[in-house]
């Protein structure tokens, strides 16, 4: 099975979904990845600042969803088949189904809750506990 790496923004309410049914619901959602339009914009960049640039979108789209708290966004390995690109779009995908936790590879947090996108901070999947309590500014 083929997989592509996508960036969900992600809040609070999605977190809490994540620790106690072991997945969020994402049907439709707009989330971001490398497209074919990615490609050909960074065409002089590898692979791996593609992706960073994926998620740098994501983190910018996730202001919204955010408001006032640190924006969330996680990383994922979804099978092909339920990633959508958009068409006329940069990095937007949307996604088919819920996302399983155990798809997810990384969650990266705002170090503040001013929203830049350099301060995002990595975070391993085992830390949900620690990124739901920074998403909610405990």
């Amino acid at each position: 099975m083929s997989l592509r790496r996508v960036y969900v923004a992600l809040d609070p309410s999605d977190l809490h979904q994540l620790a106690d049914e072991g997945r969020v619901e994402v049907d439709g959602r707009p989330a971001r990845a490398v497209t074919a339009a990615v490609r050909r914009e960074l065409a002089e960049v590898d692979e791996e600042e593609q992706e960073y640039d994926a998620l740098l979108e994501c983190a910018a789209a996730a202001s919204e969803r955010a408001g006032s708290s640190r924006r969330v966004v996680a990383a994922a390995d979804l099978p092909e088949a339920a990633v959508h690109d958009v068409a006329d779009g940069y990095a937007e995908v949307t996604l088919d189904g819920p996302l399983p936790r155990e798809r997810l590879v990384s969650f990266h947090v705002d170090e503040t809750t001013e929203h830049q996108d350099a301060d995002l901070l990595w975070h391993d999947v085992t830390e949900l506990e620690q990124v739901i309590s920074l998403a909610e500014g405990r």
